[in-house]
């Protein structure tokens, strides 16, 4: 009888820590740069990036860029995917999906996988697709 029940609390507590171990493993990091605060000089993430401040240097992304409306960059872009709503100014390349906001201000040469632009955004440059 005591023992039985040793046996289901071992069975359910490692139920629970291979589960917690599978959740830990699977999460992703993410970068944040918040408002007020300014990078001069190239930037570099591997995991998403949000970015709500200002870099005055190139940024490279291997993962997602997300400008808030008042981020600003000027230097030269490259991310896998881009969600843009701030102030861009420099050259842009993203592999697969850029989503510019409706506040979005790019000026510079565009090259993207597939492109949705939002009414209101502001885009001078050359642009390619596909």
């Amino acid at each position: 009888m005591f023992g039985r029940k040793n046996e289901e609390k071992t069975s359910l507590s490692s139920s629970t820590t291979s589960s917690s171990k599978t959740t830990s493993s699977n999460s992703k990091s993410a970068c944040v740069i918040v408002s007020g605060t300014i990078i001069e000089g190239d930037f570099y993430s591997k995991n998403d990036t949000r970015l709500d401040g200002i870099i005055k240097g190139n940024v490279k992304c291997d993962a997602r860029l997300i400008m808030g409306a008042e981020a600003e960059i000027e230097g030269t872009v490259k991310s896998k995917d881009a969600n843009i709503t701030g102030k861009l100014t420099g050259d842009l390349e993203v592999e697969g999906l850029l989503s510019l906001g409706t506040t979005a201000k790019v000026s510079g040469n565009v090259k993207s996988g597939k492109i949705d632009v939002a009414e209101g955004a502001s885009l001078n440059g050359d642009i390619a697709v596909g």
